[in-house]
């Protein structure tokens, strides 16, 4: 149903000991996105930008603005405000080297005014198979 919760989530990685926690207290803050980060410095994955206080203030795929990356999973209040962010992120030819990236989606959030939230997992728990290396040198 569009007013229902909606995950979106990358089919070539996994959260260890899953992501039911952290979905859960995106709902209890009552935030209208969100997304599981970790520290890195690498500029394969998409970062937070956050203001002083720790508010997240824009997302950016591909260059590091901060030290959270996202670990790929995407927390929607509803399934309509992602249709709403999704549709915003084409209109707009928000993508990067004519690629789209659902990171991009929570600046619309921003831009409206919701609140997008993060939760902060350690490095070890979260494992990308996209890349050949990933398979035996771990994540950076």
């Amino acid at each position: 149903p569009p007013d229902q919760p909606l995950i979106v989530a990358a089919g070539d990685s996994e959260v260890a000991m899953g992501t039911r926690i952290h979905i859960t207290k995106f709902l209890e803050r009552g935030y209208d996105g969100g997304t599981i980060v970790f520290r890195s410095q690498n500029p394969r994955w998409s970062y937070l930008g956050l203001d002083d206080s720790g508010r997240v203030v824009r997302v950016v795929e591909k260059e590091v603005v901060g030290s959270l990356a996202t670990a790929g999973v995407f927390f929607f209040r509803s399934a309509e405000l992602f249709y709403d962010a999704a549709q915003w992120c084409l209109v707009n030819s928000v993508s990067l080297d004519g690629r789209f990236f659902v990171s991009s989606a929570l600046n619309y959030l921003l831009t409206i005014g919701h609140d997008v939230g993060y939760e902060e997992i350690a490095p070890s728990r979260y494992r990308s198979f996209s890349l050949p290396a990933d398979f035996y040198g771990g994540i950076q």
